[in-house]
């Protein structure tokens, strides 16, 4: 189908309402015997919307139209409200008679607008057009011996590490029998020849450490999607700048991304056999310096192919936890009545300990350093020589956004220039140091680092894990089995019926690692939160009171997940403050459900979506909301 007519961006804002803005359509006869009979919207002929609703209306004229004659029709966008946001299309069907044969036809051609702020639109589009990843050939190896390795970065005020950690690489059985293979049908497999029959204290070890397996195989292939080519290098002294290595799109959040100490391997444009490795030594937000070997070819004009490894620090942690053989283990992953206490309101609970008893010694963690710094920020009372927020050595300081976020690293973190750069980097305190504070704020990863220091179980009075349905078993075991002995009370804080953990393998997926240790609990006996065949109010504590919605917004979700538990407890002055608002729908009911027609869009070659109309669209409600507020709603 021929496309008729383009509006292009149309901003309706500038525009009075009712208003139209029209462009010609052109057909031209072909044949005598031709007679124009008229023309309409497809929306309108197959009644999906009226002539009161949709945007597009044509009119033309029925007339003879003798061979040669061109007629143009007129295409008209109807602006019915200024605050249209969106992407429209539609089809003008136009009817014409063929009096030769008396045959009626019909010819269609596309109408197409977008309707918003053109300015504003393409400082939310896409910077580089989406392509999809190209497929790597080279299969995920178990080990690639390379041709030159740089220096490998380390932590200038590294410490005396009092336990090591091992390395658990993968075993060539669960290697072969994953790699290069059609997950779907390996489940059954997997469960076979690598799981126990039964979990139980004496199997859990096998269980955890092949999901753990299968987890690290498929981020390795996942991470081999991001590979790049002919990429430049620039030579810094004796380090290698690549500014490409923090512009790949997906580098982010939950997905990989490039930090100091990273292994990155690199090869000559088009080389297939020779690869070369060079460490991260310095990230300065739009690229990285790596270190490579003097004997690395490089020179002016050449290019080359990089591909990241992935940090395997976090998996043998994980490993480290769930391998645990002390007694305690018991306690923890089987519990048998024990009245370990459940989700309270966290920040409040360690402030009442600590001022019940200054001596206590709280841990307090959470599977994301955003979900960390939420705990510490709130904690900051407590004061600079109780309260330690630890970070890993490989985050970036220069990075923390908002600025009073780095003033309170700058606080309660421990800092120290960079030698290698301008700016400031995280280190370990060693065990002296550590054993000073308090209260000691981290993620569930880097709470493996008080065991590798010498800190023995039982240091801390309370273990505190915040979050702690969206990480998966073994992570937050890290705190819990490296640091607790039988007098430790663990605190698991979260709701285990939003979103749980993010797993990649397919197979350890079903295989339960996306079922949370917070889930687990929650699904035995003992921890029935209706307290028929547990303590009620003794292994669970439930929080029924919501203080952020409306009654009429928590009505769903309470009714459907919260067996009706819950009680809307926020300040009706705050959540009623838009009740009578005549730009809602209903003016009484809280909710306005708006549909925009808009576009997903991708950037580059990154798997996640988005839609700009959308974006302008709530920015355009807000706006409304923030001007009707400051003249009061009733005359909005």
């Amino acid at each position: 189908m021929k496309e008729g007519v383009n509006f292009g961006v149309i901003d309706v804002s500038s525009l009075r309402s009712n208003a139209s803005t029209s462009k010609p359509l052109v057909v031209t006869s072909h044949s005598n015997g031709i007679a124009l009979i008229g023309a309409k919207m497809r929306s309108i002929i197959e009644d999906r919307s009226t002539t009161q609703t949709a945007p597009f209306t044509v009119s033309v004229s029925p007339r003879a139209l003798p061979r040669g004659q061109r007629v143009t029709l007129q295409v008209n966008f109807v602006i019915r409200d200024r605050s249209l946001v969106g992407v429209f299309s539609d089809h003008v069907e136009i009817q014409f008679r063929n009096n030769a044969i008396s045959r009626n036809f019909v010819i269609c051609r596309t109408v197409r607008a977008e309707v918003g702020n053109r300015e504003e639109l393409e400082k939310l589009m896409p910077k580089v057009e989406y392509h999809r990843p190209a497929p790597k050939p080279a299969p995920v190896v178990k080990a690639e011996v390379m041709e030159t390795v740089g220096d490998p970065w380390e932590n200038p005020r590294r410490v005396t590490w009092k336990k090591q950690l091992p390395e658990y690489p993968v075993p060539e059985l669960v290697f072969n029998m994953v790699v290069g293979k059609n997950p779907k049908g390996l489940v059954e497999q997997v469960k076979q020849k690598l799981m126990p029959k039964k979990t139980t204290l004496e199997t859990y070890g096998q269980y955890w450490q092949n999901l753990l397996f299968l987890e690290e195989l498929q981020q390795r292939e996942d991470l081999r999607r991001y590979s790049m080519d002919g990429v430049s290098l620039s030579k810094h002294g004796r380090l290698y700048y690549c500014k490409s290595l923090l512009q790949v799109p997906g580098l982010a959040e939950k997905r990989p991304s490039v930090i100091v100490g990273d292994l990155i391997k690199v090869r000559l444009h088009g080389e297939q056999r020779v690869t070369h490795g060079g460490y991260v030594h310095r990230i300065d937000g739009r690229g990285a310096f790596l270190s490579l070997h003097y004997d690395f070819p490089h020179a002016r004009g050449l290019t080359y192919d990089v591909e990241f490894t992935l940090n395997r620090l976090p998996f043998r942690r994980q490993h480290q936890a769930v391998l645990t053989q002390d007694p305690v283990k018991q306690r923890f992953l089987f519990p048998d009545w024990s009245h370990v206490t459940a989700t309270t309101t966290l920040v409040e609970a360690i402030q009442q300990l600590y001022a019940r008893d200054n001596d206590v010694r709280i841990l307090a963690c959470a599977p994301s350093n955003s979900a960390a710094d939420n705990i510490a920020t709130r904690l900051k009372n407590m004061g600079r020589s109780n309260l330690l927020r630890m970070n890993a050595t490989t985050r970036e300081y220069e990075t923390l956004q908002p600025p009073e976020l780095k003033q309170f690293h700058t606080d309660f973190g421990l800092i120290y220039p960079d030698p290698e750069g301008d700016g400031m980097r995280y280190y370990y305190p060693d065990l002296q140091t550590f054993s000073k504070y308090k209260v000691v704020v981290t993620t569930c990863v880097t709470a493996g680092v008080p065991s590798g220091l010498g800190v023995k179980p039982g240091h801390f009075d309370w273990i505190f894990i915040d979050e702690a349905g969206q990480a998966a078993e073994p992570e937050v075991l890290i705190p819990i089995l490296s640091l607790s002995n039988h007098n430790t009370n663990v605190v698991l804080a979260g709701d285990h019926k939003q979103l749980g953990p993010i797993i990649h393998s397919p197979i350890s997926k079903v295989l339960g690692h996306s079922t949370s240790y917070l889930f687990r609990l929650m699904e035995m006996e003992m921890y029935d939160e209706l307290g028929k065949k547990g303590q009620k109010d003794v292994t669970v504590v439930k929080l029924r009171r919501n203080f952020r919605n409306h009654e009429a917004i928590l009505q769903f979700p309470n009714e459907q997940f919260y067996s009706g538990d819950l009680i809307a407890g926020a300040d009706p002055m705050t959540t009623g403050r838009l009740v009578g608002w005549i730009k809602m729908p209903n003016p009484n009911f809280p909710v306005k459900f708006h549909g925009v027609i808009g576009k997903d869009q991708r950037e580059d070659t990154s798997p996640s979506y988005f839609n700009p109309y959308e974006v302008l669209e709530v920015k355009y409600i807000v706006e409304e909301i923030l001007s009707s507020i400051s003249r009061g709603f009733s005359q909005s």
